[in-house]
């Protein structure tokens, strides 16, 4: 409840920057004014990302178990709609949890494969942004924002490709960090470390290496274009680089804790953005619904199309989460 709190307060402070000195009515008369068939192609283009997403997923599994996607894809797509909803990005660890149900993969290992796909997509990020730094000139705290993203990203890398490769010297190290807490929470830490090698195996396999990082350059792409056309829904017509400056910036702005489907944050990330090519915070504001509507609450309507397939509650995810009977206590 205090992750929600505080996701809600800052999401409110963005909320109320966003919005001060705007005219609603302008932005009332862009909505009315959309571009359909740009929507209904960015909308065509969430729902393949979100199909090509589960395909990585199951290649990154693939080393632990072969996991079809008849099976793979309704986890996926709740897992995705709980990581939107729920504070922290708390919702991240229902995919995982969700695998571990039906006794195919262990929990600890699924986990690890998410910390991986979500590195990738952090890489991505990174990418850009280096890209952006070359064509764009960012406001000072947007580039301290960006190369945060950037350093955060080289440090999960190396811990991913240390542990992958030299997980006995890794236990080795922090063992001294972990005697410093209770025996219980130590023992619980170290279990979870030594299977979560399990979940990095992946990445000794050439082949299903290169192909996850060819099909997350698919799903970079697929995204720019998606946000290209959500723009030009709303009559934003702009070069193509203001596409991924907004992915960059974006990106950060929901990184921070949020209020639930990233509402606020999404709107005064998305001005920060476009501010940038001096397109004013009415037409801004107005895509940024149109992102809240297409890309975000497109992903958390097909979640809730395929809960009862996945056969649980969002009440019961809800309380796995946020409840006694903490998912971490599984395994």
């Amino acid at each position: 409840m205090k992750k929600l709190i505080i996701g809600i307060i800052i999401s409110a402070g963005f909320i109320y920057l966003s919005f001060r000195n705007v005219d609603i009515s302008e932005v009332a008369a862009r909505l009315s004014n959309i571009d359909y068939k740009y929507i209904f192609f960015s909308g065509m283009l969430t729902l393949w990302l979100l199909y090509l997403r589960s395909i990585r997923w199951a290649i990154i599994l693939s080393p632990i178990r072969k996991i079809p996607q008849k099976e793979l894809f309704p986890i996926s797509c709740v897992g995705l709609m709980a990581s939107i909803l729920f504070p922290m990005r708390i919702g991240e660890i229902i995919r995982p949890y969700l695998l571990s149900l039906n006794g195919k993969v262990s929990l600890s290992p699924a986990l690890a494969t998410i910390f991986i796909e979500r590195t990738i997509d952090l890489v991505n990020i990174s990418i850009v942004a280096i890209m952006v730094f070359m064509f764009t000139d960012l406001p000072p705290n947007v580039m301290v924002g960006a190369w945060a993203f950037i350093a955060v990203t080289l440090i999960l890398i190396s811990f991913i490709i240390f542990y992958c490769f030299k997980a006995d010297t890794f236990l080795r190290l922090i063992n001294p960090i972990l005697r410093k807490l209770s025996s219980k929470y130590a023992k619980r830490i170290n279990s979870i470390l030594i299977t979560f090698k399990e979940g990095f195996s992946f990445i000794k396999s050439p082949s299903h290496f290169i192909i996850t990082v060819l099909l997350s350059f698919v799903i970079w792409a697929g995204s720019m274009v998606s946000i290209y056309c959500m723009l030009l829904s709303v009559h934003i017509k702009t070069h193509f680089i203001a596409a991924l400056v907004v992915y960059v910036i974006t990106s950060i702005g929901i990184s921070l804790p949020t209020a639930p489907g990233f509402l606020g944050n999404l709107q005064y990330s998305s001005i920060l953005a476009l501010s940038i090519y001096h397109i004013s915070k009415e037409d801004a504001i107005a895509f940024s619904f149109i992102y809240q509507t297409v890309g975000v609450g497109l992903v958390i309507a097909v979640g809730f199309i395929f809960l009862p397939t996945v056969h649980i509650s969002f009440k019961k995810l809800k309380d796995k989460l946020f409840g006694s009977s903490s998912i971490t206590n599984q395994d």
